[in-house]
């Protein structure tokens, strides 16, 4: 995975746009100061930030039900 994200990269160097790559809280990037001065944002993959946050919320409803049952036992 690693390299293809290289070499995706690689072959958008050429454009004068810079890259912010955010798993989970990409919206918070739209209240910075940084956007307010932008006038386009392209958001690349709405599918994979939606699993993100998904398996996210999957494993840490995990985490706390581990939690609970260790309280119970």
């Amino acid at each position: 995975m690693n390299q293809r994200i290289l070499k995706h990269k690689k072959e958008r160097n050429h454009f004068i746009w810079e890259t912010i790559e955010e798993e989970f809280n990409f919206l918070n990037l739209f209240k910075s100061e940084y956007f307010l001065e932008k006038s386009i944002i392209v958001i690349d993959c709405l599918s994979l930030w939606i699993n993100n946050l998904l398996y996210k919320s999957k494993i840490e409803k995990e985490k706390s039900k581990k939690l609970r049952l260790k309280k119970v036992v």
